[in-house]
C-alpha cells in the first residue's frame, strides 16, 4: 500500500542522512546497541518526537526481520532494540455531537486569504468546494470509513441502505450501513456520477481547517508530546487539529457514547481486536455521566447485600 511504501522511505531516508553524518557505512554485522543509541540521538536533535522514534524503529525493526527470514541478516542483536523514554498516547481528536451537529447545519461561505484569516493556506477557496468538503468528511463521520474507501466509493457498491467495500488497506470486504443523512450525500450526488467528490487528502486536510474555523471549531485543545526528557505543550484552536482522519474517531467515540456494541462497531470500520480500535476511542463526558449514573444513582431503592451474610 501507499502508505507502507511511504514509512518504509522515510525510515530508509533517515538511515540515509544518519549515514552522512556518521561517515560511516551502515552494515547488517555493524548494527549493535552502540549504533543504535546513535541513531535514536540523530533522531531526537533532529527534533522528532518520541513517539515518530518509536514508530521509526518499529519499522526498521520490521525491515530488519524480513531480512532474517530471507537470510540476508544473521545478526539478532536488532531484536533487542527498544526506545526506553517517555511516549505519550496520541491526542484523540474527534467532534462531539454538538459539533457534528454545527458543520451539518453550516452553510459554507467562500474563502480569501486576508489579514484577518487564520494561516490555512494562501489561495481562494470557492463555498462549493467546500460543501464538497463538507459532505465527504461528514459522510466518512456517519460511516466511521477511512478517507481513501470513501474516495473508491463506487454508487454501484451501494444496495439498498448498506455499502459493500473492500478497503484499500487492508483488503478487509465490510459491508457498512448508510444512515438517512449518508443515503442523502449518496442521492445528491449520484445524477453527476458514479462516485462522490475526489479531492487529495492533502487539499482536503487543509480545507477542513477552514470548514471547522467557519463552523465555529475553535475551543482551545492542548497537545502534548515529548522529545527525549524534554516535554512540550501547545493549546491549538481545534479547528487547527481536524483531518480526514478525525472522521473515523468521531463515529468510533460517539457510536460507543450512544451504546452501540463495541464488536458491531469492529465490524463495519474492520478492526479485528478492540485493542486496535481503543487507540481511537476518547471517553466523553457524557459517557462518564451515564455510567457513574448507571452506579450510584438511586441507590437508596437498591437492597444493600451484606457480604458477611453471603
Amino acid at each position: 500500500a501507499k502508505n507502507t511504501i511511504k514509512k518504509y522511505a522515510n525510515i530508509r531516508n533517515i538511515l540515509s542522512s544518519f549515514e552522512q553524518f556518521t561517515a560511516q557505512k551502515i552494515t547488517f554485522e555493524g548494527l549493535n546497541f552502540m549504533f543504535f543509541d546513535r541513531l535514536v540521538n540523530f533522531m531526537l536533535s533532529n527534533n522528532l518526537s518520541n513517539n515518530t522514534i518509536a514508530k521509526h524503529v518499529v519499522d526498521l525493526k520490521s525491515f530488519l526481520n524480513w531480512s532474517v527470514e530471507r537470510e540476508l541478516n544473521k545478526n539478532l542483536t536488532f531484536q533487542q532494540f527498544r526506545v526506553k523514554f517517555n511516549t505519550s498516547r496520541a491526542e484523540v481528536i474527534f467532534l462531539n455531537r454538538s459539533e457534528l451537529s454545527r458543520i451539518e447545519e453550516l452553510s459554507p461561505q467562500a474563502f480569501s486569504p486576508d489579514t484577518n484569516a487564520p494561516a490555512f493556506n494562501n489561495r481562494p477557496v470557492s463555498a462549493d468546494t467546500l460543501t464538497r468538503v463538507k459532505d465527504l468528511f461528514l459522510f466518512a463521520c456517519y460511516t466511521g470509513a477511512r478517507f481513501s474507501d470513501v474516495q473508491a466509493l463506487r454508487f454501484s457498491d451501494i444496495t439498498g441502505n448498506a455499502w459493500s467495500v473492500i478497503t484499500q488497506k487492508t483488503q478487509a470486504v465490510l459491508t457498512i450501513p448508510l444512515n438517512k443523512n449518508a443515503l442523502d450525500i449518496i442521492a445528491k450526488y449520484r445524477p453527476h456520477g458514479n462516485s462522490l467528490p475526489r479531492i487529495s487528502n492533502q487539499r482536503l486536510n487543509e480545507y477542513l481547517k477552514i470548514l471547522c474555523f467557519q463552523a465555529g471549531l475553535n475551543t482551545p485543545t492542548r497537545v502534548v508530546k515529548f522529545s527525549g526528557s524534554l516535554r512540550s505543550e501547545t493549546i491549538e484552536p481545534k479547528y487547527m487539529l481536524i483531518t480526514t482522519h478525525t472522521a473515523r474517531r468521531t463515529f468510533i467515540t460517539l457510536s460507543i457514547e450512544a451504546g452501540m456494541n463495541p464488536e458491531a462497531i469492529m465490524k463495519i470500520t474492520g478492526h479485528t481486536t478492540y485493542a486496535m480500535m481503543k487507540k481511537y476511542l476518547q471517553v466523553t463526558d457524557t459517557m462518564v455521566q451515564n455510567e457513574y449514573a448507571k452506579a450510584w444513582e438511586n441507590r437508596e431503592s437498591k437492597p444493600v447485600i451484606n457480604i458477611n451474610e453471603r
